[in-house]
């Protein structure tokens, strides 16, 4: 779904039962939610001239999305991981979504950026359970904004 030049990824919460986006593309997090489609497709309208609305006010420019020259998604355990091709390193980069820190891991191929996957989210999930972290990320539904 995109709208002014922006584009929202959506995941589905079935325990929740709404439909969760961000927009990708930036290095600002821009998230918001629905519970339907057209409420989805509404809020995220509406986050984006909010964020707008607010880098204006503040004299900033908003960013203007990036694109990669090849984007993917991958799945291990329920859990997704964005894929882009670095052709500076010549590797693929998988980023894991939707997770309460940060992990990324990279690979020659597929088979190698999988394995990877696999150990980057069984340490992730290691420090989580070791520091009574919930490893997923929830989000309450209001739009976010870091500049």
């Amino acid at each position: 779904m995109s709208y002014k030049g922006y584009t929202a990824s959506m995941v589905c919460d079935s325990e929740d039962k709404i439909i969760v986006g961000r927009v990708q593309d930036v290095d600002d997090i821009i998230s918001f939610h629905g519970e339907s489609a057209a409420e989805f497709e509404s809020n995220f309208h509406a986050a984006i001239d909010d964020y707008l609305a607010a880098v204006e006010e503040l004299g900033s420019a908003p960013q203007k999305p990036k694109r990669s020259p090849i984007m993917n998604v991958m799945t291990v355990d329920r859990y997704h991981a964005r894929i882009e091709f670095d052709p500076e390193l010549d590797m693929f980069r998988g980023e894991i979504l939707g997770i309460n820190g940060g992990a990324d891991f990279y690979g020659k191929n597929p088979k190698e950026l999988r394995a990877e996957f696999k150990r980057s989210l069984a340490v992730f999930l290691e420090v989580c359970a070791e520091k009574k972290i919930e490893p997923r990320r929830y989000f309450s539904g209001k739009s976010n904004l870091r500049t």
